[in-house]
């Protein structure tokens, strides 16, 4: 009878493969995801930019199109749309709440500016 610790395949393959999975491979290569306040990292991300502009520095479209996705996604309305424009299972319930926000804050701006007169 073998024990836990002999040297033979497991009955589990999938135990094998996560023992074998690579360990850490991104750390300090290429970050994917930030846990920071997203308004201070687009911040920092704006003040970057300008900086490299005025040193007339070519700045990447992938890094370009990161930071105005960011912009855009800051708020609800741009997270919806957003959602609606990457398509995929999600996009026509997207679409509905982004319909639905525009003509809620679409009316609440009509009431706003009637009591204001």
């Amino acid at each position: 009878m073998a024990d836990s610790h002999s040297a033979e395949p497991s009955a589990n393959p999938h135990a094998s493969a996560h023992r074998n999975a690579p360990k850490h491979a991104l750390i300090g290569e290429h970050p994917q995801l930030r846990f920071e306040d997203p308004a201070m990292v687009l911040a920092a991300e704006a003040r970057a930019l300008l900086a490299a502009a005025e040193r007339r520095e070519a700045v990447t479209m992938e890094r370009a199109r990161a930071f105005a996705r960011g912009c855009v996604e800051m708020t609800e309305v741009g997270r919806a749309a957003m959602g609606v424009m990457d398509g995929g299972v999600f996009a026509g319930a997207r679409l509905v709440e982004l319909a639905e926000r525009v003509v809620r804050e679409g009316n609440v701006e009509v009431a706003v500016n009637i009591e204001e007169k």
